[in-house]
């Protein structure tokens, strides 16, 4: 009798901490949504001081870690939520379930951040094996590319750009990139078509309109690059200027 009042009581306390857990997890969530980075992790770090366990308060507080600059600890962050996450009971313990590949995504993120390139791809590409949803897909074959490109490999980056637009599912930073790749492939007119896209997806991207003036102008069309390049620096691409004062009257 006096074993099942013992487990009852450590079941209810755990509980108790738990439920605790999860409402400093959601209030630091929302200082986060605020940009409120520091004072979100003070909330993430209560959490798990009550549940050392919550892989998604980890998680949550890479990306935090992560916004402020603090990318080693960031990963540090992100590692330990994989590490619990890979337990079986842990995705029963909250309502909220966390997928491996959000996590693989976002350490990516982070070691590109601190130029482990290598690594970044290596984390991407454990994301895309575990198949997740469509969405963080696109995200993982969008920045494995970018990785890719940061290494030189252009046509290995192209080929992911190419996975995250598939049924428009990249949108204009997808094509934005492949037009770049493109770019230092020399396929300017491939690269031209991409940025005309990118364009139509988000007309208020300042590069998108620097990077098509660019382009423009290599194929001697000064009107049209000025008319980008002008557009680029209303929308505050200050090296667009440059271009303006040395090419066009």
């Amino acid at each position: 009798m006096k074993k099942n009042i013992l487990i009852f009581t450590i079941i209810v306390i755990t509980t108790a901490c738990q439920d605790k857990a999860v409402r400093y997890h959601n209030s630091g969530d929302q200082k986060a949504e605020l940009e409120k980075f520091f004072a979100a992790i003070d909330d993430y770090n209560k959490a798990i001081e009550l549940d050392s366990n919550y892989a998604y308060a980890y998680f949550s507080r890479g990306n935090a870690k992560r916004l402020i600059g603090d990318y080693k600890g960031a990963i540090a962050d992100y590692t330990k939520a994989i590490e619990l996450n890979s337990k079986d009971d842990n995705t029963d313990r909250y309502d909220d379930v966390l997928e491996d590949a959000k996590v693989y995504n976002s350490r990516g993120l982070a070691k590109r951040l601190i130029g482990d390139y290598k690594g970044a791809i290596a984390d991407y590409t454990k994301g895309i094996e575990l198949n997740p949803n469509w969405r963080i897909e696109s995200y993982l074959y969008n920045n494995r590319g970018f990785a890719k490109g940061e290494i030189g490999d252009y046509v290995g980056a192209i080929a992911d750009y190419n996975k995250a637009i598939e049924n428009n599912k990249g949108g204009d930073v997808a094509f934005s990139n492949r037009g770049y790749a493109k770019y230092m492939l020399e396929d300017y007119r491939g690269s031209l078509a991409d940025y005309n896209i990118a364009i139509n997806l988000d007309s208020t991207h300042k590069f998108y309109y620097y990077q098509r003036g660019n382009l423009k102008y290599k194929f001697s069309d000064l009107n049209g690059a000025c008319l980008d390049w002008s557009k680029a620096g209303e929308l505050g691409e200050t090296d667009a200027y440059d271009s303006i004062k040395k090419h066009c009257k």
